[in-house]
């Protein structure tokens, strides 16, 4: 049996992926970052809306989707509409699912989907505020680089060594072994994106906080599908899950990189 069951698969959706997300994001201009971003928002408000059961009214969901997307383009582009913006799914979802279907479920389907929306869009939102009117791409990279390095470090060295589990009930994959391993990625990507134009220990400290939060991203995620009884958020990528699960990472990420460098005096 393999190591590292499942790593052909994984490679050939995120090569292809990463390629054509780096090339949109440094070389295809700020509108068209703020139109992936927004896209990705959407699909995964839409995915949050169907895991935590919000399928009565039926239109529901995709006008969940898009009230996320739009989020994430106001947070983005710097609108004064993004706070007040934050309201529009709830604004969406709350008044046909009371009168429709009536507290039954409230709690865990309205309120968890209304989490789930709120916490992907504002995370794209800040990947386009990290982006727009900015020359030095490496500001949005870092939580992007960093979670995919430190993702992909804690897949590997947890597989191979991986002995302690960290919530079996919650991601049975996990292990301390990959924990530590992913977050000194995460630390050395980051120094790796400053070196030379920014201060190295800044930015480790950086990649040390957006591997942490990267985790619990992935963890925050993966106790909701847990408790929805579903493995995948979605099957837009076939047999490896949907948005959510490709970016619960980086939508954690990237508040914290963005709290990082507004306190070090970089935004």
């Amino acid at each position: 049996m393999s190591r590292f069951p499942g790593l052909g698969g994984r490679l050939l959706v995120a090569i292809p992926g990463i390629v054509l997300f780096l090339w949109v994001v440094l070389f295809a201009g700020d509108t068209a970052s703020l139109i992936l971003f927004s896209l990705l928002s959407a699909l995964a408000g839409y995915e949050a809306a169907r895991l935590c059961g919000v399928s009565s009214p039926r239109h529901q969901a995709p006008v969940m989707g898009v009230c996320a997307g739009l989020v994430t383009w106001l947070v983005g582009s710097g609108s004064p509409l993004a706070l007040p913006g934050i309201l529009l799914p709830g604004a969406v979802l709350v008044p046909g699912r009371l009168f429709r279907r009536g507290p039954e479920e409230f709690r865990r389907e309205a309120m968890g989907a209304l989490g789930l929306t709120v916490f992907y869009s504002l995370g794209f939102g800040i990947l386009g505020k990290l982006a727009v009117g900015r020359t030095d791409r490496v500001y949005v990279l870092l939580p992007l680089v960093t979670c995919w390095v430190g993702d992909t470090l804690a897949y590997l060295v947890g597989c191979r060594w991986g002995r302690h589990k960290m919530l079996p009930g919650v991601s049975p994959g996990k292990s301390w072994e990959g924990f530590a391993a992913g977050v000194a990625g995460s630390c050395l990507a980051a120094a790796a994106l400053g070196w030379g134009r920014h201060p190295v220990l800044q930015f480790a400290a950086i990649g040390l906080v957006c591997g942490v939060a990267g985790v619990v991203g992935d963890l925050f995620e993966s106790a909701v599908k847990r408790d929805a009884g579903a493995k995948d958020s979605g099957a837009l990528l076939g047999g490896h899950g949907g948005i959510m699960d490709r970016f619960d990472s980086v939508a954690a990420a990237a508040p914290a990189a963005a709290a990082l460098l507004t306190l070090f005096g970089k935004l």
